[in-house]
């Protein structure tokens, strides 16, 4: 074979091994993100920017190992750097840090000052294009990072800006081949890891939110309810906006599945869930919907005036009382039972809050149900 065709082999081997290391890297960065021991989890953000350091620090060396040991026409430290801007670029998304970031940063004034750049204009120029376009994606591509058109265009830009670099500091290199190998490489290698790194944080959303959500209802589940209820509170305190809670249980539940069955159960859970949804929704207040197990469900609501607090609970009875089911081709409805709840200076956290309104709850029950308990005071 022609020299021209084992320099050809030669970059592609080299992108293809170096895309599918960043491949594992990726991987394993997302296996820390998502595991749940105690160590890891204490740990996890370290533990990426350690992993990510570690592997543009590997393309850094790459980069220097190619340019010691083979002649510059073959540009195969080119390929180091190809890899070296992809792999920040998509850390520095991916982690959104700034120590990340700042590890970026030094690594790519590092290369120049390798490759012996000398602080003229265009180098000065050109470094800070690409520390610019590191800093978008550390700190603002959190907004984009669905959008194809930003995410590459924005990788196309800090390649540009790197082979403008690297050109101002080597010279022209214009040998037969080596820009379209050189720009083939980059696109392989910015396109493969960008779609990898969206996948595999699209399929974690999605993991995460079913983890997240209730899945007969679709309404958020305890686990997410509990995780909101301290920011709320939390908010409460800083604030001094309100927070209510309104806790629902569906009457004689037991019955409608020995009566019927448990699909007919399910269709009743499912319908009480999206109609109690909808009506957190359609509050001016910001509330949100929890199936918080079995047939009780909650309303978290902020800033509820306390003479609006009765009202919007009645008004909650009676969407949910008129709710008609088919079971047997014979309509039934329901009832329910509704405590109400708010925050008040002594709680020491959010559980005092929902200690209260659980309580109100088995109280207005236990009153004979299909009743609403008011901060402690029984509503027929």
């Amino acid at each position: 074979m022609s020299e021209a065709t084992w320099v050809t082999l030669s970059f592609a081997f080299s992108t293809v091994t170096n895309l599918v290391v960043l491949f594992g890297i990726l991987s394993f960065i997302y296996w820390i993100w998502g595991n749940k021991t105690p160590l890891v989890a204490k740990y996890h953000d370290l533990l990426e920017i350690l992993l990510a350091a570690a592997y543009t620090g590997y393309a850094l060396v790459l980069a220097a190992l190619n340019s010691h040991f083979t002649t510059p026409l073959l540009g195969l430290h080119w390929t180091g750097l190809n890899l070296l801007v992809v792999a920040i670029f998509i850390f520095d998304l991916l982690l959104a840090n700034r120590w990340q970031f700042a590890i970026g940063v030094l690594e790519t004034l590092g290369y120049a000052w390798f490759m012996g750049g000398r602080p003229t204009p265009a180098v000065l120029a050109l470094l800070a294009g690409l520390i610019l376009v590191q800093a978008f994606a550390s700190f603002g591509g959190y907004r984009f990072w669905r959008n194809h058109a930003v995410m590459l265009g924005s990788l196309a830009l800090a390649g540009v800006l790197a082979m403008g670099l690297m050109w101002v500091i080597g010279g022209s290199l214009d040998f037969a081949g080596f820009w379209s190998r050189q720009i083939i490489a980059f696109v392989v290698i910015a396109v493969g890891a960008y779609e990898y790194f969206r996948m595999l944080l699209v399929s974690q959303l999605r993991v995460e939110s079913q983890i997240e959500l209730d899945e007969l209802t679709g309404l958020k589940n305890f686990r997410t309810f509990d995780h909101d209820m301290h920011t709320r509170y939390a908010g409460y305190r800083q604030n001094g906006t309100g927070l209510t809670l309104l806790e629902l249980d569906i009457d004689w539940f037991k019955r409608i599945n020995d009566t019927y069955d448990h699909l007919v159960g399910n269709a009743v859970l499912k319908g009480v869930g999206q109609a109690t949804a909808a009506f957190a929704q359609a509050l001016p207040q910001t509330a949100a919907a929890y199936r918080l197990g079995g047939e009780e469900f909650c309303i978290a609501v902020t800033a509820l005036p306390q003479d609006a607090a009765l009202g919007v609970a009645q008004a909650l009875k009676a969407k949910l009382d008129a709710l008609t089911f088919t079971a047997d081709g014979a309509a039934f409805s329901i009832t329910v039972s509704v405590g109400l709840a708010e925050a008040i200076p002594a709680d020491l956290n959010y559980l005092d809050v929902y200690k209260r309104v659980d309580h109100f709850l088995y109280e207005a029950k236990r009153a004979g149900r299909d009743r609403l308990n008011i901060g402690g005071r029984i509503v027929a």
